[in-house]
Formats: C-alpha cells, structure tokens, sequence
C-alpha cells in the first residue's frame, strides 16, 4: 500500500520530465544564442539550412531590438539578399571565413524588393539586424563577429 501511494506521488514529476524531454527534442536545434559584432552584442536566431535561409525574416512583422539572423553558408561566396515577403527594413552586414565584417548595407526597405543585395566581395556568413542597428552600435568595416561562449562561427554547420 505505501509502495503504491509512493508510486503515485511520483508519477506527476515523471510526466513533467517526460514532457520536458519531448519538448527539447522538437526544438529547433539552436547554437550559440549571443552574437558579438565590434562592440555590439545581439540575440542571434541561426539559419542554417538551405529552407531556413530561404525564409529568413520574411513573413514577420518586426524583429526585435538588439536581436537578429546569422545566415551560416556551406560555402565562401556571392550571397545576394533580397526582400521578398519582408515587411520592415533592416540592416544586412556580410561576413568573410574569418568572420570580420566585409560589407554593410543599410536599411534596406521591403520596397525594393525585387532588387537583390550582395557584398561586394565573397561572404561565408550574413546578419540581419534591424535598420539602424549597425549604425547606432557603430558596427564597422574589420570588426569581428564572435559568439559570446567562444564557439567560433566556422563551428556552426550549414547545410
């Protein structure tokens, strides 16, 4: 009796374990969450994948301060951005392999869409900030990119 009354006591923690286990699991797979651009510090969504690149900030209707999108590619090369389904301006910052920031452009608005926008050099990895950010946190030309745990960018597979 007192075995099945402990039992019973038990079973509320299992099941909040259980159901913390299974929500974990269909998380997103997130990385390093802080973004350090220059002196700047961001809250960093990744995207990774080839579907997740795609979408990008598209079909939301703002991002929040002190927030943004790391754009991890496979490969070094010419990304071109474009702001097919946005609907707010923002700041595109490009990267190079060694993570220092190659090219800036600013408040790019949804209206320019179906304008496309590239480094003027090859990128391996691209933040979307809201506009105005870069330029009120004074992120500029040869500043480094790192995550604020140390994980350095190259670590963050890409599909």
């Amino acid at each position: 009796m007192q075995t099945r009354a402990l039992a019973l006591a038990g079973l509320p923690l299992i099941i909040l374990i259980a159901a913390v286990a299974i929500v974990e699991y269909h998380r997103p797979q997130r990385g390093p969450d802080m973004l350090r651009i220059g002196r700047a510090v961001v809250h960093i969504e990744l995207a990774t994948t080839t579907a997740a690149r795609s979408l990008g900030l598209g079909d939301r209707d703002s991002l929040v301060s002190d927030s943004g999108m790391l754009f991890v590619f496979p490969d070094t090369g010419s990304h071109a951005f474009w702001m097919k389904d946005m609907r707010f301006s923002i700041d595109i910052v490009w990267l190079d392999d060694s993570a220092r920031v190659i090219f800036i452009r600013r408040a790019v608005a949804p209206d320019t869409y179906p304008a496309t926008f590239d480094a003027q050099s090859p990128s391996r990895y691209v933040v979307e900030l809201p506009a105005g950010y870069a330029r009120a946190h004074a992120i500029e030309l040869g500043n480094e990119a790192r995550f604020l745990n140390g994980t350095p960018l190259s670590s963050i597979p890409a599909q």
